[in-house]
């Protein structure tokens, strides 16, 4: 599935690569020598006793996959396989699957966005339009009329901020897990500017996700400090942050609430002390500024995926924060709703929003982005314009 957690059916990796091979009635030596194969063959050795709950969005997807071959399928459906991982990982997994089908010939039936990357492996490619009809499809060395869209548009971007004035700052941030020997983060010092529209990069694995949850009071550091408009973020009642900053989740799914657009972003406002008819200006007001105001009764579960991600956005800024944070916001987008986004984000910029993306999209930072930050290690391993981080020279 596109969501990895939204297959996942155990706690632990081995419970998860069990599962199904306990349902196929397999004997133990044999799930056990299986486990130990694919997670070596996924680049996760080791992890059996992991809890699925402590990997990074990278590493579940990666699971998810080996779940569904430690079964040995005779067909194998992917969508949007490698959404939510890095370039590497990317390209692991693919190789991956594809030395397995060339091995075990089975079918792969693979939905993407992504084409660039798998378009010379694949033998047969479909194309949808926006309405669900096949507009071309064929077989890829016989057929060279395929209608395949446009990869990418022209360049554009966020320009720089006009000061250097932080919005959040984070100094000497270490986190480790329980049970864990190495930090996850490690003296990791960064500081956010007013008018950023900053992309955060670094491996699957790297502390990215981590990061947020201890930005959010979610989890809490070891030690260092996390400061938001100068004021250390863990004196700062929870409420009264979450109306100043927002994060808008990698799944949009995971963060609706109610049965409807109009409900969910009601509650959002249920606690500000305003009136109904200020409230309900304010929704209207947001509807309108995503192209959402036809949804307002529909449940947010049954919105296109570009629909459900305008609608995260559109919720996470109802307080009137300053800062959003956006986890992968590329996923599961197709290359139009990708564009949308990015049109909303920079009108929000242009309103005083900061904006910060956790991505592995790099076409998507070479374009928009004014300033990347790598993670490796724990710490940061690079902070630059854009513009120089993606200079000929560094080869990327």
């Amino acid at each position: 599935m596109q969501s990895p957690e939204s297959q996942f059916c155990t706690f632990t990796v081995a419970e998860e690569l069990a599962f199904g091979m306990e349902n196929l009635g397999l004997p133990q030596n044999e799930m056990k020598r299986r486990i130990s194969q694919i997670l070596d063959a996924v680049g996760l050795p080791g992890l059996e006793d992991r809890r699925l709950s402590t990997l990074s969005g990278g590493q579940k997807q990666k699971i998810a996959i080996a779940a569904v071959l430690v079964m040995s399928p005779k067909i194998l459906l992917l969508d949007e396989p490698t959404a939510n991982l890095d370039p590497v990982s990317r390209k692991e997994i693919l190789d991956l699957i594809l030395n397995l089908q060339r091995e075990r010939l089975f079918t792969v039936i693979i939905v993407e966005h992504n084409i660039a990357e798998i378009i010379d492996a694949v033998d047969s490619l479909t194309v949808f339009d926006e309405n669900g009809a096949v507009i071309s499809t064929g077989c890829m060395e016989s057929d060279k009329t395929l209608v395949i869209p446009e990869l990418e548009p022209e360049t554009t971007g966020f320009a720089p901020p006009d000061s250097s004035e932080p919005i959040l700052e984070i100094k000497n941030l270490s986190f480790s897990y329980p049970g864990m020997d190495m930090p996850v983060l490690a003296d990791f010092d960064l500081s956010i500017n007013r008018g950023d529209f900053l992309a955060v990069l670094g491996a699957n694995g790297t502390g990215k996700t981590t990061l947020l949850k201890l930005i959010f009071q979610i989890l809490k550091q070891n030690s260092g400090q996390i400061s938001f408009q100068n004021k250390p973020v863990s004196s700062i009642r929870k409420k009264t942050l979450y109306e100043s900053m927002g994060l808008v989740f990698q799944n949009p799914e995971d963060q609706f609430v109610a049965n409807t657009v109009h409900d969910e972003m009601f509650f959002s406002l249920k606690r500000t002390r305003t009136s109904r008819e200020v409230k309900e200006a304010r929704i209207k007001d947001m509807l309108s500024r995503f192209h959402l105001e036809e949804t307002l009764e529909k449940s947010p579960f049954i919105l296109s995926q570009g629909q459900k991600r305008r609608l995260s956005v559109a919720v996470m800024l109802l307080t009137g924060q300053k800062l959003l944070f956006l986890d992968e916001p590329t996923f599961g987008q197709d290359h139009e709703n990708r564009e949308e986004l990015m049109k909303d984000m920079q009108t929000l910029a242009a309103d005083g929003v900061t904006g910060v993306m956790i991505t592995h999209d790099l076409s998507l930072v070479q374009r928009y982005a004014s300033r990347v930050v790598e993670i490796s290690d724990g710490k940061v391993l690079y902070d630059m314009p854009a513009e120089q981080y993606f200079l000929p020279e560094r080869g990327l």
